[in-house]
């Protein structure tokens, strides 16, 4: 299956990367070779998409070549500089090596296995149901597939076409290949083992033991709202991985000189982490600017720190320049037009508007069962808001545990006070000193995360980055204080927590537990009933509607949809575009109607939003299904 292409491409990659000569005795230096060569293909995935998408050649051939190309040139590479027979060596002595730990830290290994494999079990089984998949992550990679090219195209949704892509294009390759959806969460669910790489390098290079950097590894992947979220085709794991990966792969330079090489990674997982997300530019720039001037305060020359970011900012940009052009063009600003943006930011600049803001933001993950006990928090995080001059002072509890979008994490968000508090008794060492300082740079991160984004009640996906990057703090600040065996107890105890979360996830449960959760078990349900585990009320009208049109003979399908239609479901049901159907929008929001394709006569319309009318563009009425309408020759 040409799907299985890139897995197998990034897998070779993975293992020349692990084979590669050391250049260095520090620790973790095979983790960090396999973070720039992560972040070395993803830029090189975004390069070739932007290029094929010039000639519009985003299809099956022009990927098919892509990536034969690429895994015949690394299998001759990685056979003939031994890399790839040296990976698989580290490999097998990696195995021995954890064969010969202590029975505590095998057991750790295996449950750690055990839940990475039952979530891509489920990642695999499922089909992209979030509501913002429907709407708009899935929809924009299935016009895509059709368009052959990235533009933009006539929507009724602009995040379609404005919001940051570099997920989406990851998606692409798989959609395209596999001809479908199959693959589709291994993006996430890949993002969620890439954290877990350079989580326990960040924790190495502070000085972490190997089972305090199990705990922060573990710590970060068993935030309930990171669990929910490795099986999905969200974005918020993936960039929380470009995140960890940026900062991994700049902490050294607090204490010696990077390589060219090095910053040229920095600046590639820099920018494929702006291409992902909007909330990844607070983040990551409180980190980098931070780091940066921990750097100069060790001794790093600032000329040379100019260079290495001048390289960053050059690599960061090249791979943002096409995104950025197509929304210039349209919208006039790089990122959309500025109300939208607005609506994003937070808005004021009162000097206690950011601890408002940063309150709102924790509250969130404390949502309790009790409606009466969330209004009262709720009241309360207002009216501190009000007397910190918040411009936002409006605050909501939502209590949906196991749901994606709403799961708070009451543990982890105590683990910070905590951490910082160990941290701050430990300065008496190196070690104790600069996880104080990593620690006061990932508050940073989240103060300036408060400050810039606005609130929304369904944000609470926006903290993975932050619970991923606080993993190291607690890990080798606890390393000194409890003893190695408690580390691991803490670590198989975090991952206990982790059960309910995997199996019972609201819309994609191991173990259907209706109605807590929305839908049955992933492996009796059916694929169409789980993509319609958000919208259920939706599943029996579009299907009816899309038989509809199947029935009808016809190719060129028009549609007439509402802003927050799940749109990606009609294509799922029709089979676009693998099926040779073409879907485009006849009624587009009206800023978008010139991208219509002129030559594009559809010979039946599926409409949402045409009340009663009998005929749509000389096109009968055949069919009424709740307030779906289908129109056809």
């Amino acid at each position: 299956m040409a799907g299985l292409l890139p897995i197998a491409a990034a897998s070779i990659l993975g293992l020349i990367a692990i084979g590669w000569p050391r250049w260095t005795d520090e620790a973790g230096t095979t983790r960090r070779r396999l973070l720039m060569a992560a972040a070395g293909l993803a830029g090189l995935v975004i390069t070739a998409s932007e290029l094929l998408s010039l000639f519009h050649r985003l299809d099956f051939q022009a990927l098919t070549i892509f990536w034969s190309a690429l895994l015949v040139i690394l299998l001759i590479f990685g056979l003939r500089s031994g890399t790839l027979v040296g990976g698989l060596q580290r490999l097998r002595s990696a195995g021995r090596a954890a064969a010969n730990t202590s029975s505590g830290e095998r057991l750790l290994l295996a449950a750690a296995a055990c839940v990475a494999l039952v979530l891509l079990l489920i990642a695999l089984q499922s089909p992209p149901n979030t509501v913002d998949s429907l709407q708009y992550h899935m929809a924009r990679v299935a016009h895509w597939a059709q368009n052959h090219s990235l533009r933009h195209y006539a929507a009724t949704y602009h995040p379609q076409l404005w919001n940051a892509i570099g997920a989406e294009i990851a998606v692409l390759h798989l959609y395209v290949l596999a001809r479908g959806d199959l693959l589709a969460n291994l993006v996430q669910w890949a993002a969620m083992l890439g954290s877990a790489v350079a989580v326990s390098l960040l924790t190495a290079e502070l000085g972490g033991s190997r089972r305090a950097q199990w705990l922060a590894m573990v710590f970060g992947a068993s935030a309930p709202v990171a669990l929910l979220q490795a099986t999905s085709t969200q974005t918020d794991y993936a960039a929380g991985f470009w995140v960890v990966t940026t900062a991994a792969l700049l902490l050294p330079v607090t204490r010696r000189s990077l390589t060219v090489p090095e910053w040229a990674a920095t600046g590639l997982s820099q920018g494929v982490g702006m291409l992902t997300k909007g909330t990844f530019y607070p983040i990551a720039a409180a980190m980098v600017l931070l780091l940066l001037v921990w750097g100069w305060r060790a001794g790093r020359s600032l000329p040379r720190l100019a260079r290495g970011m001048a390289l960053v900012a050059s690599l960061a940009l090249a791979l943002n320049l096409g995104y950025w052009w197509r929304n210039v063009v349209l919208y006039g600003g790089p990122f959309g037009n500025t109300g939208w943006i607005a609506t994003r930011t937070a808005a004021g600049w009162q000097p206690m508007a950011p601890f408002a803001r940063l309150l709102q933001e924790s509250v969130l993950n404390l949502a309790t069962p009790w409606p009466g006990l969330n209004d009262k928090l709720a009241v309360g995080v207002q009216g501190m808001s009000v007397i910190l001059g918040s411009p936002q002072p409006a605050f909501d509890l939502i209590w949906a545990w196991n749901h994606e979008d709403l799961a708070g994490s009451p543990l982890h968000l105590i683990a910070f006070p905590i951490g910082l508090w160990i941290a701050a008794g430990t300065t008496e060492s190196r070690t104790g000193r600069r996880t104080l300082g990593y620690a006061l740079a990932v508050l940073a991160a989240f103060a300036a995360f408060s400050w810039l984004i606005a609130y929304n009640p369904y944000g609470l996906r926006h903290h993975i980055p932050l619970f991923l990057l606080w993993g190291p703090v607690l890990g080798v600040g606890l390393q000194d204080r409890v003893r190695p065996n408690w580390a691991t107890i803490m670590s198989l105890g975090l991952l206990a927590t982790a059960v309910p979360w995997i199996v019972f996830n609201s819309t994609r449960p191991l173990v259907g537990w209706v109605p807590r959760t929305r839908a049955q078990s992933v492996f009796e349900a059916t694929r169409r009933e789980l993509l319609f585990a958000n919208v259920p009320e939706l599943r029996q009208p579009y299907t009816l509607a899309a038989q509809a049109v199947l029935a009808s003979g016809c190719h060129e399908v028009g549609t007439s949809l509402d802003s927050r239609d799940p749109e990606y479901a009609l294509w799922w049901l029709l089979g676009a575009p693998a099926r040779q159907i073409e879907i485009q929008s006849v009624r587009p929001l009206p800023s978008l109607e010139h991208l219509r394709d002129p030559a594009f006569r559809p010979c039946a319309v599926f409409c949402t939003n045409c009340g009663d009318r009998q005929v749509f563009d000389g096109l009968p009425l055949v069919g009424s299904f709740g307030h779906v309408r289908v129109y056809s020759e």
